[in-house]
């Protein structure tokens, strides 16, 4: 039997608001990318076939394997949703694949219901995690806590900074987040225990004087 187009690619198609970057060690190639995308228009990536090496002995060495691209695609969109923050089992990522190689259109068209049901999910993975943040913050009042995903998150949905303050991390009663690479640091710091910026030119002028 012949093998057709369809039996040698897949398309994941992502709806996912950020990047995605899969790994899979071992595998060849080993690297998935797919970019953000604006939850209208599905970013897609053509999966083909992959293989990977199963050491038999020393006489014999590895043998090359084959790895369908059922199993390749199936593997990139559960292992990304699999390491999210998951809250319920139906609240998770808007990423799924299909078979056969596909354009962004031709998945919008042609899974327009999938999609409308797993942007509802997404939305709802949204507010769980963004309420998670809720709670965090009431817990321990630092901005630490909140990733910047859930702030992202918490700006697509339209909440506003004004009723949740840990969506605008610059400056906090804990600390002051560094503005060259985005550590924070305790309150009242001069220099960043990161990369060594300078937090308060003020007070580094005066450790300088001192110094000297």
């Amino acid at each position: 039997m012949s093998t057709t187009k369809v039996d040698l690619y897949c398309t994941v198609a992502s709806l996912v608001p950020f990047p995605i970057n899969e790994e899979k060690p071992g595998l060849i190639p080993s690297r998935f990318v797919i970019p953000a995308s604006d939850m209208k228009t599905p970013k897609v990536l053509t999966v083909g076939t992959a293989r990977h090496y199963v050491y038999l002995d020393q006489d014999r060495g590895s043998l090359p394997v084959r790895t369908a691209s059922t199993e390749v695609a199936e593997s990139i969109v559960q292992d990304y949703i699999t390491s999210q923050q998951r809250i319920e089992p139906d609240a998770h990522p808007a990423i799924f694949w299909v078979p056969g190689e596909k354009t962004s259109e031709q998945v919008q068209k042609e899974f327009a219901a999938q999609i409308a049901d797993l942007l509802k999910r997404q939305q709802r993975w949204f507010t769980l995690i963004c309420q998670q943040a809720d709670d965090d913050w009431a817990k321990y009042h630092r901005h630490t806590v909140v990733s910047d995903i859930q702030r992202k998150m918490a700006q697509i949905l339209g909440w506003n900074p004004e009723q949740h303050e840990w969506m605008s991390p610059e400056t906090t009663a804990v600390g002051v987040r560094c503005p060259a690479c985005g550590s924070l640091s305790m309150m009242g710091a001069v220099i960043c225990s990161v990369c060594q910026c300078v937090l308060d030119p003020e007070k580094y002028k005066n450790l300088q004087f001192a110094r000297g």
